[in-house]
């Protein structure tokens, strides 16, 4: 396959800018690399489907969720019927919808995606599997923003036992696990726990990520934000100043009440 060498740089550039936080740069480069695979492979191939979710995942991160609604389900058409429905690849589509929905206010919808996601997943590659943290996580924000914090609490500590087990304990898709669960635990007023999370996944994170990502500056802002809570303004200042350094380089990242996003994509890239 000639193409494969271009497709893959296209791919990796814009991966590598998502990484550093940029969203708009990828866009050209996965709209180049999804022609060139409808041209090469024809418009309902396994292999679109991984371009459409990439495109699909970067118009998320630009908040133009109709657009990136349209290719995941165009991206999970093609899966439904080219590879088995229960393929975890299927899960990956409906986890996506499953988030575009819950941002556009389809609760029940979105709930509906994330348990369908979790049942192939069960089927699949089974529960201790990194994909399931990440559904697990999503649904326990949903089930957060909704007020059912006895059952997020629940989602959100299975999936860290999943991640901690499935990418260790210093991976920074644990990190976003603890930073979570700490967020809900400041709902809860339970500030020395969420506390001891949010320091856990901050060194996490300084450990393993560039000192500019996106995710420390979402860490350090929510740890500022509990500092407060505890009467230790100085402490805050100083985390707060650090976020908008960081923020500051990275004018395109989400805020900390986005659901786990184009960071996993490492996961699910498939050439």
């Amino acid at each position: 396959m000639c193409f494969l060498p271009l497709l893959v740089s296209l791919e990796d550039l814009g991966l590598l800018y998502v990484a550093q936080g940029h969203y708009s740069k990828p866009e050209p480069l996965f709209h180049r690399a999804l022609l060139i695979r409808e041209k090469a492979l024809g418009a309902s191939h396994p292999d679109v489907a991984t371009s459409l979710s990439l495109l699909s995942n970067i118009k998320f991160q630009q908040s133009r969720y109709a657009e990136a609604e349209a290719l995941q389900r165009r991206a999970l058409s093609i899966r439904m019927d080219t590879i088995v429905p229960s393929h975890h690849d299927v899960a990956y589509s409906m986890n996506w919808l499953a988030q575009l929905s819950q941002l556009q206010g389809r609760r029940t919808e979105a709930e509906n995606w994330y348990r369908q996601a979790i049942s192939v997943l069960e089927n699949t590659v089974g529960m201790e599997h990194p994909e399931a943290g990440i559904v697990l996580v999503n649904l326990a924000g949903l089930c957060q923003s909704q007020h059912r914090n006895e059952e997020s609490q629940g989602l959100y500590e299975r999936a860290l036992t999943i991640m901690e087990k499935s990418v260790g304990t210093e991976h920074p898709m644990t990190a976003a696990c603890l930073e979570s669960l700490a967020q809900l635990y400041c709902i809860q007023h339970r500030y020395p726990e969420a506390e001891s999370l949010f320091r856990r996944a901050l060194t996490i994170q300084e450990k393993t990520l560039p000192p500019d990502n996106p995710d420390l500056a979402i860490t350090l802002k929510s740890y500022a934000s509990l500092l407060r809570k505890t009467k230790r303004k100085a402490e805050a200042n100083v985390l707060d100043a650090r976020a908008k350094v960081i923020l500051a380089k990275n004018p395109e990242a989400k805020s900390a009440n986005q659901t786990i996003d184009v960071r996993v994509l490492g996961l699910r890239n498939g050439h």
